[in-house]
């Protein structure tokens, strides 16, 4: 049986703090590691670069998630939903 470890990023308009995040956590993770980027972010430049960053990495261990436009304690849970729903 394998065991893996999924982390869920929720961010609303921190394009670059997320990526930050991302990348160290890859980076120190090994393969049991998923990470879920679920962006709540109305603005579509933090939204787009956070997409392409995504995109760019091509790295299976990483989910990116565009959430519909929730209240942050909303959108946490939507996420940490999503993620369950993928590893269930």
């Amino acid at each position: 049986m394998s065991t893996s470890l999924t982390l869920v990023i929720p961010t609303r308009n921190r394009a670059e703090m997320a990526m930050s995040a991302v990348a160290g956590l890859l980076a120190e993770g090994g393969e049991e590691l998923r990470l879920v980027v679920s962006d709540n972010s109305p603005d579509e430049d933090h939204a787009t670069r956070l997409t392409e960053f995504c995109d760019r990495l091509g790295e299976p261990r990483l989910t990116y998630l565009r959430a519909p436009e929730l209240p942050m304690p909303t959108h946490w849970n939507w996420a940490l939903d999503q993620a369950l729903a993928r590893n269930g």
